[in-house]
């Protein structure tokens, strides 16, 4: 006859010394289970690191580079970590060969070491030559890439945010026209200006998707599309017609070439 299936106060009784085999068969209910398996595993035993995974530690604890590795770097070496070390090649220095210029032998020079590093400069020396900068090869200046010219999508979002076309217009040297639903009722104005060939900037970004969608749609849609975010950036509702200034900075960065 099988015996019957352990039940929650079984599980109550349980120690560290039980046999918790029963508790994991099938016919076993799952808050039962589930009480069993916490008994099991809050014995101290299953949380204790046993050091065999390395990702397993006190990450809380400083672990401080190796003295032998810090002498061995050029920066601690230069800032004199180890200028209390006053017998030439103190505890830890090794020699080890030394990059130079090869001489007609091949010989190669040994480490000097931490007090002839100090003494004799070569800590400023190679930390000038890492860092020097190369000489200019022309004296001319760089020209600026040539402006390319793009068509600029202004819309004021059903009438929520409303903006100055005309100033913007003036700061961008180009004629705008104000749109109100440019991603519904005006969308055919977006498609003709993606049919264009020219790079558009749209000044929209929050139905960005939709355009996107749009311009797979559109056929013969060949303009790189960039899109500027006026809304969050130059201000909500009627504080974008005090914002102009700073829409028209937006505007114009989005025509700069790309770097």
């Amino acid at each position: 006859v099988e015996p019957p299936p352990p039940t929650l106060a079984d599980a109550q009784a349980l120690t560290t010394d039980s046999d918790f085999t029963p508790f994991v068969a099938r016919s076993v209910a799952p808050e039962v289970r589930n009480a069993a398996m916490k008994k099991l595993f809050a014995d101290p035993h299953f949380n204790v690191m046993d050091g065999l995974d390395i990702y397993v530690g006190d990450y809380s604890t400083p672990d401080p580079l190796p003295a032998s590795m810090l002498r061995q770097m050029a920066s601690a070496q230069f800032l004199g970590f180890f200028d209390d070390e006053k017998k030439e090649g103190g505890p830890g220095v090794k020699a080890r060969p030394w990059p130079c210029r090869r001489g007609r032998l091949g010989m190669l020079l040994t480490q000097p070491s931490a007090k002839a590093w100090h003494s004799r400069g070569y800590a400023r020396k190679f930390l000038a030559r890492q860092h020097r900068p190369r000489a200019r090869t022309s004296t001319s200046r760089p020209r600026p890439p040539a402006h390319t010219h793009m068509t600029t999508l202004i819309c004021d979002c059903n009438q929520t945010m409303p903006l100055n076309a005309k100033a913007l217009g003036e700061a961008l040297r180009e004629d705008l026209t104000l749109h109100s639903t440019l991603c519904r009722r005006d969308a055919g104005a977006f498609q003709r200006a993606i049919q264009s060939g020219e790079p558009v900037v749209v000044a929209c970004t929050q139905e960005q998707r939709l355009f996107a969608d749009l311009g797979q749609q559109t056929e013969g849609a060949l303009s790189p599309i960039r899109f500027v975010n006026i809304r969050e950036t130059g201000g909500w509702s009627r504080d974008a017609v005090k914002a102009s200034p700073k829409i028209a900075a937006l505007l114009a960065a989005a025509h700069l070439p790309e770097p």
